[in-house]
């Protein structure tokens, strides 16, 4: 699971913009090598209040988009 907010966690306060800044970057390159496996991978990218054009962009890539409704189970 590739996790923007797991991330920032782990390297310190969250909510500081230097940390957010960071863990952004660590997700960036998990998702970028995750994408340049040759074998076939399930990875799970949390991105919490995408935009349509970054789903798009997801879709784009031959990734699957899941939108979710936090606190829904379906």
């Amino acid at each position: 699971m590739i996790d923007l907010d797991t991330f920032a966690a782990t390297l310190g306060d969250p909510n500081a913009p230097h940390v957010r800044h960071v863990a952004l970057g660590a997700v960036l390159g998990a998702v970028k090598r995750a994408q340049a496996l040759r074998e076939p991978v399930t990875a799970y990218l949390l991105h919490p209040d995408a935009t349509p054009e970054q789903a798009a962009r997801y879709a784009a890539q031959g990734l699957a988009v899941v939108a979710t409704t936090p606190g829904r189970l379906s």
